[in-house]
């Protein structure tokens, strides 16, 4: 079965611009749910076998964490948060936190005012993260930016952040795949890739390419693809050497 702990998905940092209700917030619906002040709830965001490692920010919906140097946190606030201000060095540290747990770190640079985020950048590099930086089509500031995306393994431009979001997903899958086979992870079990091949022949979205190839496979691969099987994730974009669209 399909590993459900934090532990077993892979974590992903996402750098980019700050704001009320961002653009991460359409690759994670639960991230307004990973953080509220005073709750006793908390969701740590997760789709489609990763887990989101950061930023994170504070919830009240009056966005009064949001704004000029805020960060998500409320740093200069005067409005819900004004009893307990996250101070500068905390949320800094909280970021790098962030980056250090991340497995993959994943960039949306769609403004000219993300200067948190070169840093991040030039950090995860010198922790030797997988860096992915996408921007916009139409972006014309991005030629000031050159220097920081020497730093990034892929660079990649988009209509939206969603576009790159599903490029990214893509990339990372078949990079996980090969860096798996590389490292020498453990093989897949028989009953799991019996469980596997079993899904895919009921499935009347995907076909089989080869039994062979998915006895090939280790075994957190081969959980990432029962997890995808399961939620209605498109494997075959991801895992296209094992699984085809019918």
């Amino acid at each position: 079965m399909a590993k459900n702990r934090i532990n077993d998905y892979l974590k992903v940092y996402m750098i980019g611009k700050i704001g009320k209700s961002d653009w991460r917030h359409d690759i994670f619906p639960d991230l307004r749910l990973a953080k509220i002040r005073n709750a006793q709830y908390k969701k740590i965001p997760k789709r489609n076998g990763l887990v989101y490692s950061g930023p994170f920010f504070e919830s009240c919906d009056h966005g009064c964490a949001h704004g000029d140097s805020e960060h998500g946190l409320g740093l200069n606030s005067r409005g819900c948060f004004v009893e307990s201000v996250t101070p500068r060095r905390k949320a800094f540290k909280s970021c790098i936190k962030g980056i250090d747990a991340a497995d993959f770190v994943f960039c949306w640079i769609d403004q000219p005012t993300a200067f948190g985020s070169l840093v991040e950048i030039g950090y995860a590099f010198s922790r030797m993260k997988p860096i992915f930086i996408a921007t916009p089509f139409d972006a014309s500031f991005l030629q000031d930016f050159w220097f920081s995306f020497q730093c990034a393994n892929k660079v990649h431009q988009s209509a939206s952040h969603i576009d790159a979001w599903l490029q990214f997903e893509k990339w990372i899958g078949k990079k996980v795949i090969s860096d798996r086979k590389d490292r020498g992870y453990s093989p897949v079990t028989e009953p799991q890739a019996t469980y596997i091949i079993g899904l895919i022949q009921r499935s009347t979205q995907f076909r089989l390419k080869s039994e062979e190839k998915i006895r090939e496979l280790d075994r957190v691969t081969a959980s990432q693809i029962i997890d995808g099987l399961k939620h209605g994730v498109d494997v075959s974009e991801f895992y296209d050497e094992y699984i085809e669209k019918v």
